[in-house]
């Protein structure tokens, strides 16, 4: 239960008086005692008034909420002082606490406040479109408090993340039966919690006759060293006249070259293979029209975006091999302009493997087209490169996200583990997982560090960088991130005879290293972070 109260913190003074009535020297004050207390804040904050009396000079400060907890004033003299303490809005998702420590001599008092967290509860997406076909579909919940989860249809089960019950952010597995009436059907999903409640809606499609350009598959380029990485381009929402007039096509090929116009792609190109597929779609009007798309694609809150992913696996199936899905990646355009992104992926262990050998699985980037030519090319390369084939995390963060849980750290820590994953982040300062370059002279100049704040959490994990693609930086993986790319497409392109050699890729990566300010060329200088540049998180679906 939450609660608040206000509270009179009284400091008490006590004199010894002298027995010899002849002695002129001032009395010696006896040590105040200050009592400790604790308050309980509500989520929307509040302010406290501590009145104190004291024959000394006093100090108070903030410890841990410097940021959220304030002082009208920090220190006075003797006498009688009133000290508010305002404690701003929790926006984040979870508890917080403090201490305000005041001294007066070598007395000393601490008053806790304990904030309560905004009680939070969310479907991502509000709105599921799905084929007629059926299969599993992902969504995610955000919740801090107990819920409730129902439905109102039969042709839907659910199968709730078992690590619900301990984690803010949680998946959300849904199975759905093959829609065999000629008409679309449609469900709820309801959560309830308090006095919180949302849905989810899900559209499935019947059954149409295809159009004889859909599904058509172009292979851009064609691998020439190594056994070949898949990557599969498509585009949704885009009408069948788009796909005529060859503009579907230049579209694809273009993505592909933002793809490859960052290090270690560049150099590496001759490892790939990718295939563009064409998605004939009704004329959708940039997304203002009520129809389903093809794929399934949405737009939800912020920069929350993704597509039906069961379809989209279908589509990448007419380009590559089943068994070469769990090497591939697949890039979803979406035919709006804004800036927006998210990258969906699954990671795969196979027992032949040995632990760090690269991270297998799918991956689903949906990227729309930003609001221009560069914020296009930020965004696929932050989704498509970045998380989808690098499999790196978020460099960024939010200040009301607070620390990291506990829970996501395992997470992370057992994916690092497991399948080299996220290695452009780090849960102990002491011990980063990039320690050797900062050892190493020969990247002095690349403005690498142990700097907090990553995967949207501004506490409790490190990332190398101020700044880079995983950031909000328009070009350039830090050197973290370049080695887990070059690991991750040499381990794909020659398995297991590949061996990793620190030097060998340092050897590389010469053309990428910061240059001394009185060597040719400028040193790497981080750029400020931009909040609307922000793309946003990667989900993994297990």
């Amino acid at each position: 239960m939450k609660r608040f109260f206000r509270a009179l913190f009284l400091v008490c003074v006590t004199l010894a008086s002298l027995a010899a009535s002849c002695r002129h020297d001032p009395p010696e004050p006896v040590e105040p005692l200050l009592i400790d207390t604790s308050y309980d804040i509500p989520d929307g904050g509040s302010s406290i008034t501590i009145n104190i009396t004291t024959t000394q000079r006093w100090t108070a400060s903030v410890r841990g909420g410097d940021k959220w907890c304030t002082l009208d004033r920090s220190s006075g003299g003797a006498g009688a002082v009133s000290i508010q303490i305002n404690i701003a809005a929790n926006e984040g998702y979870t508890g917080r606490e403090c201490t305000v420590n005041i001294s007066t001599g070598k007395a000393k008092g601490i008053i806790k406040i304990i904030q309560t967290q905004r009680d939070v509860l969310l479907f991502e997406p509000e709105t599921l479109a799905i084929s007629e076909e059926g299969g599993q579909f992902a969504a995610s919940i955000t919740a801090n408090i107990e819920y409730t989860l129902s439905c109102d249809a039969d042709w839907l089960s659910i199968e709730e993340d078992p690590a619900a019950a301990s984690s803010l952010n949680h998946s959300l597995n849904i199975t759905a039966a093959a829609n065999e009436s000629p008409q679309a059907r449609s469900a709820t999903i309801l959560l309830e919690g308090g006095e919180l409640s949302c849905t989810l809606s899900v559209e499935q499609q019947s059954a149409a006759e295809s159009d004889p350009l859909d599904g058509i598959v172009t292979t851009i380029q064609t691998h020439s060293r190594g056994a070949g990485i898949p990557v599969v381009i498509m585009g949704d929402a885009f009408p069948r006249e788009d796909i005529e007039s060859g503009s579907y096509q230049s579209l694809m090929e273009n993505a592909a070259g933002i793809f490859f116009s960052q290090e270690p792609f560049s150099s590496f190109r001759e490892l790939f293979d990718v295939y563009s597929v064409s998605v004939v779609s009704a004329p959708y009007d940039d997304y203002s029209s009520s129809l389903t798309t093809t794929l399934g694609t949405w737009f939800g809150e912020g920069t929350l975006v993704g597509g039906d992913l069961h379809i989209c696996r279908k589509y990448a199936l007419k380009a590559i091999e089943e068994e070469e899905l769990d090497k591939s990646l697949t890039i979803v355009l979406m035919n709006r302009h804004c800036h927006a992104g998210r990258c969906y992926m699954t990671f795969v262990h196979r027992e032949d493997e040995t632990p760090g050998d690269c991270a297998r699985g799918e991956a689903y980037a949906f990227i729309p087209l930003g609001t221009d030519e560069g914020d296009f090319a930020t965004l696929l390369l932050h989704e498509a490169g970045g998380h989808g084939f690098g499999k790196l995390a978020d460099e960024y963060s939010y200040e009301a996200m607070g620390a990291m849980p506990s829970s996501e750290i395992a997470t992370y820590i057992s994916l690092q583990t497991l399948s080299h994953a996220y290695m452009n982040v780090c849960f102990d300062a002491e011990a980063p997982l990039w320690s050797r370059f900062l050892e190493d002279e020969r990247y002095q100049w690349d403005g690498l560090g142990v700097l907090e704040g990553a995967c949207t959490y501004p506490y409790g994990v490190w990332r190398p960088s101020v700044n880079s693609i995983m950031n909000s930086a328009p070009s350039g993986f830090n050197a973290p991130s370049r080695e887990a790319i070059w690991l991750r497409l040499h381990s794909l392109a020659y398995g297991s005879e590949w061996e990793y050699d620190y030097e060998s890729f340092v050897e590389y990566d010469r053309i990428n290293r910061g240059k001394a300010p009185d060597e040719p060329g400028d040193p790497i200088i981080p750029g400020p972070v931009s909040e609307r540049s922000r793309p946003s998180r990667c989900v993994v679906i297990y």
